[in-house]
């Protein structure tokens, strides 16, 4: 069923603060920087259509600038594309090194698992689906080397997507299961074959047996994230790989082996610092648990990836929640 986000729902005073709520909950975590208000103050809507296993939404605000920091990413660890199409105005996409400018028909996707930074000079209207990782790479294996880049609203595939979620957007609500579900599957292959046969500008080439062997080394890391003796050697001998390939498979990525090691670990550790039931384990343990050795060294490198040493990162969680 429908659902309508609106800053109309607080006074203006409040109205900045609820429309960052928003979108965090609607999407992502991010930081945003609304850059002009009316004079009723700033203002903003969304609407949230559930379908099936995807979501799709329809934002209209004034401009602002949306930036995914890594600090973003590690507290929250979704993995999923968003998959924008421009209604009314214009706005920038950025991610991966590459930006392309959007207008109304255009279509772009972003990835929730690296920074990206969305920038609006004016009002604007975006449909936005928000599809799970591994639902578009089973039909596009690549799909990460066309982020921030453009399938035009003039394209065959451009002019179909934007058709079918204007008339979804009308039409969510009278959508049977099997229908939703056919029509989710539809959608994710539409995407697909605009990436592949109608994008616009430069992109970072990737073929589909790197995309899999990149999705190999994650997993391997992702798996003995624990193991504090874990090395890149480590890695690429259990996938019966020389080091030279894993780094140059990582080449045209926005972080190293290394810098994606260390991010994991540090994002499992900010998970545990936030949940409740590790309240009572020392911040040291929680480390430790992640595959840090060293106590100070933990706590060095979460404040500089944070911006807070872990204890005081998981006493402001307690504050917020009125536990401390």
């Amino acid at each position: 069923m429908k659902q309508l986000l609106s800053t109309a729902l607080v006074n203006s005073r409040e109205r900045v603060a609820f429309w960052v709520d928003m979108i965090c909950s609607t999407y992502v975590h991010l930081d945003c920087d609304p850059k002009r208000a009316g004079p009723r103050g700033f203002e903003g809507s969304i609407e949230r259509h559930p379908l099936d296993s995807l979501e799709m939404s329809v934002i209209r605000s004034q401009p602002q600038t949306v930036v995914r920091t890594p600090a973003a990413i590690a507290r929250d660890t979704e993995d999923c594309f968003l998959v924008a199409t421009q209604s009314i105005g214009h706005g920038y996409v950025e991610q991966d090194g590459r930006e392309t400018l959007m207008e109304p028909g255009d279509f772009s996707i972003y990835h929730s698992a690296r920074p990206y930074t969305l920038r609006f000079g004016g009002a604007f209207e975006e449909i936005i689906l928000k599809v799970p990782g591994d639902a578009l790479r089973r039909v596009m294996p690549e799909v990460e080397s066309f982020t921030a880049v453009k399938v035009s609203g003039d394209s065959g595939p451009g002019r179909l997507l934007s058709g079918m979620l204007h008339a979804l957007r009308r039409d969510t609500d009278c959508l049977p299961a099997p229908a939703a579900r056919s029509v989710s599957e539809t959608l994710v292959s539409l995407v697909a074959a605009g990436l592949q046969g109608g994008a616009e500008g430069p992109r970072m080439e990737q073929t589909a047996l790197q995309s899999y062997h990149l999705e190999r080394i994650r997993r391997c890391i992702e798996d003995n994230l624990h193991d504090p003796d874990l090395t890149m050697e480590m890695v690429a001998r259990r996938l019966s790989m020389s080091i030279g390939h894993l780094h140059r498979l990582f080449a045209a990525e926005p972080m190293t082996p290394a810098q994606f090691l260390l991010g994991r670990r540090l994002a499992h550790c900010s998970r545990d610092l936030l949940d409740p039931r590790w309240v009572m384990r020392p911040v040291s343990e929680i480390g430790f648990r992640w595959g840090f050795n060293d106590a100070a060294h933990f706590s060095r490198a979460f404040r500089q990836h944070f911006g807070l040493p872990p204890r005081e990162w998981r006493m402001r969680a307690l504050r917020r929640r009125g536990l401390s």
